[in-house]
């Protein structure tokens, strides 16, 4: 039975590739920004989590990362009009990737509602964020159907196109 866990270290050096691959098989080189394993390492523990989706032969197949910014200047929160001391309120949907030979199986829409679920449960997370590059409309997509509202269209990560899009996050009573 397929599962979604919380990646380990272990796990890091497939995290990369899966980047790897999104690089090139998707149809443009902005739609995805990449990252070296210190990174996805430091979002394991440090600044948040790394949610991985194992199959049923526990092929990890995708993942999902989760930041949580904090006072960060690169905290998505800006684009809210949030004051500064409210930052501490956002997560980000830093990044995601499946494998091209898994693609289409909803594996994307499984991990994003994982991490919702997971950060309703932080009575501290009141909005999660993300980014996606304008045309790029099977991510923009899934997260339009979980609930996540553009907020602006600005240039990021050295100049690309992004829509940064957030969704609040509502308590469970």
């Amino acid at each position: 039975m397929a599962q979604i866990l919380r990646a380990v270290e272990a796990d890091a050096p497939r995290i990369r590739q899966l980047m790897e691959l999104s690089v090139i098989s998707l149809p443009s080189r902005d739609w995805f920004v990449d990252d070296d394993l210190p990174y996805i390492l430091r979002h394991m523990e440090e600044e948040g989590y790394i949610l991985k989706y194992l199959t049923d032969d526990q092929v990890l197949a995708g993942y999902v990362m989760v930041r949580w910014p904090g006072a960060s200047p690169d905290n998505l929160g800006c684009y809210l009009n949030l004051p500064p001391e409210e930052y501490r309120s956002v997560a980000h949907i830093e990044s995601t990737s499946v494998d091209p030979a898994f693609r289409g199986q909803k594996i994307f829409r499984s991990l994003l509602g994982a991490a919702i679920g997971k950060e309703r449960d932080d009575p501290g997370i009141r909005y999660l964020m993300a980014t996606v590059h304008p045309d790029n409309r099977y991510s923009k997509d899934i997260l339009s159907e979980a609930g996540f509202i553009s907020a602006a269209a600005v240039r990021k990560y050295g100049g690309l196109d992004r829509i940064v899009m957030y969704m609040p996050i509502s308590k469970m009573l």
